[in-house]
């Protein structure tokens, strides 16, 4: 259970983000406060896991508030206001998210649904930094292991089917129900890594079912690719797809155990890797947001066998890493911003062509 203070001068909304906050099964309310000072005694007393930060409040302004805390006493904390002009603001300050307050007209389920959406994204982002402010990082600990050690590279000549493969990390759920929410009724089978905290993968394939008219599959055994598909890895293991051998079956999509690679599990650069020996050049292998480099090693295969590889851009990207890594890799076809990636997806869907 994560604890959450609430900071927002408004009693009325105070109360009413505590009570859709305490009905999310991850999180907990600890504790209220009314403006910036009054937030930072109770960070004291409570030590809260997470921050949620309003702007415009009385004494400090709540980006003022952000900036300090981020130099004096750096937390996970996020916006939510009413001005989403200031959303590039907050972001360059350290938080973590931006989440407009409810619009006008908005049916209060959608703002429920975006404001879990963000607070799920919290998850990971608190994982690592309770790991590098209260332990050893776990991740820099471990040897990091190559996807040799799983799955050997034997990349597709003759792929007869198209098919989408996509990773993100940080900043990555809000980036990928973007992306899901805008897909059409048909597409090639689309494959998903979100590097995400065990435990929480189940909420974020539920979220992502809710936004499309695709089946979202969450995989916990074999089973055969289908077209108009999302596939997500169901618990914290690998995703991985393999090749029937024959023209008329698209393949087989499983999950496997087997230690973390590129230091992850499930790992972007097993999925990528696995894709490319079972699709080839007909994938459309897409990096997004995120921390590290899990990815790279996969995503170059793909571009080096003829595939499309777009990495998102460092505007839209909330953690411009994974990114950022396999354009340095000479890895990637081109760079889009989210948006654009979406077009992309949407045009890959109905034409089978980048």
């Amino acid at each position: 259970m994560y604890r959450v203070l609430v900071v927002d001068d408004s009693y009325f909304y105070r109360q009413f983000l505590e009570q859709i906050i305490n009905s999310f099964e991850e999180f907990e309310v600890v504790a209220t406060a009314e403006d910036a000072y009054d937030a930072r005694e109770k960070i004291k007393e409570y030590k809260p896991d997470l921050v949620t930060i309003d702007i415009n409040m009385p004494k400090m302004d709540g980006i003022v508030f952000l900036r300090n805390l981020m130099r004096l006493h750096p937390m996970p904390s996020f916006i939510l206001s009413s001005d989403p002009s200031r959303g590039k603001e907050a972001y360059e300050d350290g938080a973590l998210g931006f989440v407009e307050k409810t619009r006008t007209g908005e049916d209060p389920h959608e703002f429920i649904q975006r404001l879990h959406s963000i607070m799920l994204n919290f998850t990971y982002l608190y994982d690592r930094y309770r790991q590098k402010n209260n332990r050893p990082n776990a991740d820099d600990s471990q040897q990091k292991l190559s996807p040799d050690v799983l799955l050997a590279s034997k990349p597709s000549k003759t792929g007869y089917y198209p098919a989408i493969a996509i990773a993100a990390s940080t900043g990555g759920i809000e980036a990928i129900s973007s992306i899901v929410s805008e897909l059409p009724s048909k597409t090639p089978p689309i494959f998903i890594v979100q590097h995400i905290p065990h435990g929480f993968a189940h909420s974020f394939i539920q979220r992502l079912s809710t936004l499309t008219d695709l089946n979202v599959v969450e995989v916990t055994q074999s089973l055969s690719i289908e077209p108009n598909t999302i596939y997500l890895a169901g618990g914290e293991n690998h995703l991985m797809v393999s090749p029937s051998g024959k023209p008329s079956h698209q393949g087989f999509i499983t999950v496997i155990e087997g230690p973390r690679i590129s230091r992850h599990r499930p790992s972007a650069d097993i999925l990528f890797r696995s894709v490319n020996n079972t699709f080839g050049k007909n994938t459309l292998g897409i990096i997004m947001t995120g921390m590290g480099d899990d990815g790279v090693i996969g995503i170059g295969e793909l571009h080096t066998n003829g595939a499309w590889t777009i990495a998102q851009d460092e505007e839209t990207s909330i953690v411009f890493g994974m990114p950022k890594k396999a354009i340095e890799a000479n890895a990637i076809s081109e760079v889009l911003p989210l948006c654009d990636i979406i077009r992309k997806i949407l045009y890959f869907s109905v034409t089978n062509r980048h």
